[in-house]
């Protein structure tokens, strides 16, 4: 209800004006003569003759009929005066007759749509797109508007389409002209010239074609169009008559210059390249799959057949897994039963390398195994192979702990080690199938003999009087402001829990000492922080408003 009244208060408005309009031209004018549909016409091709646009109500005088304005003009065509029936406007006039758009009454034809399409390319020399502004002679409308009513339905269309769909759809637009591989080529080297890099189907429309994008070449070198054979692709054609990869220029390569970046690569990463290594760093627009691909299929110079797994085996002594030697259960057996005879136990996965056997370990074997690579079946497993051929059992470790035993073993990891041991320690050497986590899961928890409650620090602490790790030293206010008034002096910011480690005290954190003026460790008082030691005036004054603590 509310939009009607809005719409006949508009409407009673426009009306109003248009007999203010009339009644000032009487009073100015006297009797108004009347008008012939001729008449506007010729004055309107005369105001597009000049302007290149069809008049409007505000266009203002009519040169060609002294005292007559476009806007007397459409108070004759609504109030249906001066020879005019009444309800008209000029854009419903001016689309009846010379068929310019009309924005109110909204109607639009693809014969329309097309000439407005043809008359752009003759003027630019190029077809319309989304962002080509205004159409001329179309009283405002823009090509994105009508791409719009293409997609959505509007003015009388059925929807679904586009303005480029519509404008490379037709013959006239489009026209299926012949394509060369010279032709093509052409294109691509002044692509090339103008940006440094050479085109492939994302790079747009092609400057020196009306129509033409990069993509429909590609699709014609495809699919056979236009003259050309087929089979082939824009990519396909720059590799063979211009030696360009995906990836750009491709320079001629050889073996000594990928081994040299490889060697590269090794230096800065302690590791050697593979396929998915990424681009190079120092050959800008190459990578490591390109390289790959290029050793295999003997492109840019290379003779083919190898990969850069097997050039880095064969000129660095790199291990490469798609070329082992094969493996056969007789001799991974003959290994398992080396290992017993050594140790008294089976091998797991986790038993390291194999001395029969330099450069293998267990833990390949058994992935050998249960992916069914280097000749072996796919679906077994280390366990299960000496469980059918041998008989072995792999039971869970069920000896009991002590607290002796513990400390013996703590006592031995420090003389190998220097450190005393924790939970993420590994294995422990003295007890076969023993971990330091299974150790402090059951000191904390309870079981394997031990009550629980209890850790690998605190029993190394308390039997072993170690605190320089497991007991820090307690903190002072006074010395926590020292450390970070030192930090101010060297950063100019005030630390915070994310500041690192206290070059003033090794071994020190901020993080650590954020948590323990929080929780109150290491001789604090807790609930503080380091915004808070910064400016306490400002913390004590927010909670005594009542507000949100800013240190939090």
């Amino acid at each position: 209800m509310r939009k009607k009244k809005r719409r006949r208060s508009a409407k009673r408005y426009w009306y109003a004006m248009l007999k203010a309009q009339v009644a000032a031209d009487r009073q100015e004018r006297g009797e108004l003569p009347d008008l012939t549909v001729d008449e506007v016409l010729a004055w309107a091709d005369a105001f597009f003759a000049r302007t290149g646009d069809w008049p409007s109500v505000e266009s203002g005088p009519i040169p060609e009929s002294p005292g007559e304005t476009w806007r007397a003009v459409q108070s004759a065509l609504g109030l249906g005066i001066r020879g005019f029936d009444p309800g008209g406007s000029l854009p419903r006039f001016l689309a009846q007759h010379r068929g310019r758009y009309n924005m109110i009454d909204q109607h639009f034809s693809i014969r329309q749509i097309l000439a407005w399409a043809q008359d752009w390319r003759t003027r630019t020399g190029r077809c319309p797109t989304l962002n080509s502004g205004r159409i001329p002679a179309a009283g405002g409308l823009t090509w994105r508007g009508l791409d719009r009513a293409l997609r959505e339905g509007l003015g009388g269309l059925t929807g679904g389409s586009s303005l480029f769909h519509l404008v490379t759809g037709n013959q006239r637009f489009h026209p299926e002209t012949p394509l060369t591989s010279e032709q093509i080529l052409i294109w691509a080297d002044a692509y090339h010239v103008r940006t440094g890099e050479w085109p492939d189907v994302r790079s747009g429309r092609i400057s020196q074609a009306l129509v033409d994008t990069w993509r429909t070449v590609d699709s014609a070198l495809r699919r056979g169009r236009r003259g050309l054979p087929g089979g082939s692709s824009l990519m396909q054609l720059l590799l063979s008559e211009r030696g360009v990869t995906s990836q750009g220029d491709a320079r001629p390569l050889t073996v000594s210059l990928i081994l040299a970046w490889a060697d590269a690569f090794h230096e800065r990463n302690g590791r050697w390249p593979t396929q998915r290594s990424g681009p190079l760093p120092e050959a800008p627009r190459e990578n490591w799959r390109s390289l790959d691909s290029a050793l295999e299929l003997g492109r840019r110079g290379l003779p083919g057949g190898s990969s850069l797994a097997r050039m880095l085996a064969q000129h660095r002594g790199v291990r490469n897994p798609q070329g082992l030697a094969p493996m056969t259960v007789p001799e991974i057996l003959r290994w398992a039963d080396e290992y017993r005879n050594r140790h008294g136990v089976w091998p797991e996965s986790r038993s390291g390398p194999i001395p029969e056997a330099p450069g293998e370990t267990w833990q390949r074997v058994n992935g050998a195994l249960v992916t069914g690579h280097r000749g072996l079946p796919r679906g077994a497993s280390l366990k299960r192979l000496l469980w059918e051929q041998r008989g072995a059992r792999y039971v869970r470790l069920r000896v009991p702990f002590t607290v002796e035993g513990i400390l013996a073993w703590a006592d031995a990891h420090h003389a190998r080690t220097g450190e005393w041991p924790d939970a993420k320690s590994g294995p422990i050497p003295e007890c076969r199938g023993a971990t330091w986590r299974a150790v402090e899961r059951a000191l904390t928890s309870g079981g394997h003999g031990l009550p629980g409650g209890s850790s690998i620090c605190n029993l190394v602490v308390e039997r072993r009087a170690i605190r320089q790790r497991y007991d820090p030293p307690d903190l002072t206010i006074p010395q926590i402001l020292a450390w970070a008034e030192a930090f101010l002096t060297r950063t100019g910011q005030w630390p915070s829990a994310r500041s690192g480690p206290i070059l003033e005290a090794p071994g020190e954190s901020w993080r650590e000492i954020e948590g323990a003026l929080r929780t109150g460790g290491r001789g604090l008082t807790g609930g503080l922080s380091l915004r808070r030691l910064r400016d306490p005036a400002k913390h004590d004054e927010s909670a005594r408003a009542g507000g949100r603590s800013w240190t939090r």
